[in-house]
């Protein structure tokens, strides 16, 4: 059960870079594909000597719900 519109969004703002996570039908819970992602882009963030502090935030009213248990057969 894979969320369509469920993603990360990466933006960087001088030295401050953010991830935004966004699933708002599902409180912002990760998909397993967002946790696939998540590795690489904090990989990148990091190796930019640009970008000297992350937030990691939640789109809209909730921060992050934790797995999407609708997907937890593929979590597992």
């Amino acid at each position: 059960m894979t969320v369509a519109d469920a993603e990360l969004d990466v933006e960087v703002g001088g030295p401050v870079a953010t991830v935004v996570i966004r699933n708002p039908a599902r409180r912002n819970a990760m998909t397993p594909d967002m946790w696939r992602q998540l590795p690489p882009i904090l990989d990148r963030l990091e190796a930019d000597p640009a970008v000297r502090a992350l937030v990691l935030t939640g789109a809209g009213d909730a921060f992050c719900a934790g797995a999407d248990l609708g997907d937890l057969d593929e979590l597992l």
